[in-house]
């Protein structure tokens, strides 16, 4: 038998480094058995305007916290970028997306941002029946796999790793863009 060594470097597809990055956030989840660790770990507080507001972290290494709600039927994510403060709003689904708003004025920042930016995470909020379940399906686990026992933002971080990687990376792209044609703008 003849065997052949590649010279190309092995990569996952991009369907497959999702798996494997929420694979990893559960991994990582497992080993605190704490809810309450598991908790801190899965928001960012930002302060914005001296009010204490909490963001899902980065799906990715240099990618911006992001709060991701519905509005008027459409998908809405709204970027941040704490040092200096830059929120970028975009509402949308599938294919097309409209950035609204680029701003740092606190206020503005503070009339769009959900409910449940404002509320700290509860302890003990254990992940629901139907998130262990999309946990399951988009993993590729069978039905009756055991799941640690995780906080429902860490089960919801999970899924979005997966749903929401290929949204988000093309409008933090136009969000870095924009920031710098917005500075650049002002510096003219």
């Amino acid at each position: 038998m003849k065997i052949l060594h590649s010279t190309e470097q092995f990569q996952l597809s991009r369907s497959r480094t999702k798996q494997r990055d929420a694979h990893a956030i559960l991994q990582r989840a497992a080993h605190e058995a704490d809810l309450a660790s598991q908790a801190r770990n899965s928001r960012n507080t930002i302060v914005i305007g001296g009010v204490p507001t909490h963001w899902s972290p980065p799906l990715y290494p240099g990618a911006p916290s992001y709060i991701s709600t519905m509005a008027d039927g459409n998908q809405r994510f709204i970027l941040i970028d704490p040092d200096p403060l830059n929120v970028a709003v975009y509402d949308g689904r599938g294919d097309l997306w409209l950035g609204r708003v680029l701003t740092c004025l606190p206020e503005l920042i503070m009339a769009i941002l959900p409910k449940h930016a404002f509320q700290p995470l509860g302890n003990e909020a254990t992940a629901s029946a139907p998130q262990l379940n999309a946990l399951r399906r988009l993993l590729n686990l069978p039905a009756d796999h055991a799941l640690p026992k995780l906080h429902a933002a860490v089960a919801s971080r999970i899924i979005d790793r997966i749903t929401l990687a290929t949204i988000l990376p093309p409008l933090v792209t136009d969000f870095r863009s924009w920031i710098e044609f917005s500075v650049d703008e002002h510096a003219a």
